[in-house]
């Protein structure tokens, strides 16, 4: 339950409180009922976090009838002056407060009507991308130690099956499956909870064969971790590939 002193009245308050309700709470897609994961939940605490930080910036407790367009314009120049974010970040933080105060408001707690001026935004989306030519560039490639072949590995995999990090990351060989005489990767997405079926492309065949018909070895089990090194490992086996060049791209926002 909401305490009346301290959850309806307080921003940081409600959105602690809101967190915790998550847990709680469910969504429904096609007609199903599903629980919120907590990875968005861990999303809504960290966002909760940089709050209280903007509160603690501030010098004082923060009310929810104070927000509208005026309070995310001021959050914003905050999250660009004193804790930098990315655009694409800063457009997802004030989407979330928007979420937190119609929650209130919901739930009875008194709010700002014009909190629903307030509207999220996300940069142009600039995608930079290999070519098939480029991609048999790397495979052809040797790698200086088996730590960049792996990573080399789990690229070639993630190309020819265009899949999320989160969905690579859960890939073992019991995915790997017999279907009507044809092999695929059967799978449920992490993030849709899908059942997907994709056919292995002959080019994964041929790392799997090196790996005894199995997924190359993760670097750790956690899921980040994974990610970092994979990201920072993946720079590497394009640079000794010879894949080098001028993109239009963006770095920092910039």
């Amino acid at each position: 339950n909401l305490d009346p002193l301290t959850d309806r009245e307080l921003l940081v308050n409600y959105a602690r409180w809101y967190c915790g309700d998550l847990a709680k709470r469910t969504y429904k897609r096609n007609d199903v009922q599903y629980r919120l994961k907590q990875n968005t939940i861990d999303k809504y605490l960290n966002f909760t976090n940089v709050l209280a930080n903007y509160q603690k910036y501030l010098g004082r407790e923060i009310q929810l009838v104070e927000v509208d367009e005026v309070f995310a314009n001021d959050f914003l120049d905050y999250l660009t002056d004193v804790e930098p974010k990315s655009i694409n970040t800063k457009g997802r933080y004030i989407k979330r407060l928007k979420t937190i105060v119609k929650d209130a408001q919901l739930k009875g707690c008194k709010v700002n009507p014009r909190y629903a001026l307030i509207k999220g935004f996300q940069d142009e989306n600039i995608v930079t991308y290999l070519t098939f030519d480029e991609i048999d560039q790397i495979i052809e490639q040797d790698m200086p130690n088996q730590r960049l072949e792996i990573a080399k590995d789990w690229f070639i995999i993630a190309c020819y099956t265009a899949q999320r990090i989160s969905d690579l990351h859960r890939f073992s060989k019991k995915n790997i499956q017999t279907i009507q005489g044809g092999r695929y990767i059967s799978a449920k997405q992490f993030k849709t909870n899908r059942n997907i079926e994709i056919p292995i492309h002959y080019k994964v065949e041929a790392v799997l064969k090196k790996y005894e018909d199995n997924f190359p070895p993760r670097f750790t089990d956690n899921e980040q971790s994974q990610r970092s090194m994979l990201s920072t490992l993946i720079k590497e086996v394009c640079r000794i590939s010879g894949i080098r060049g001028q993109e239009y791209g963006r770095y920092n926002g910039i």
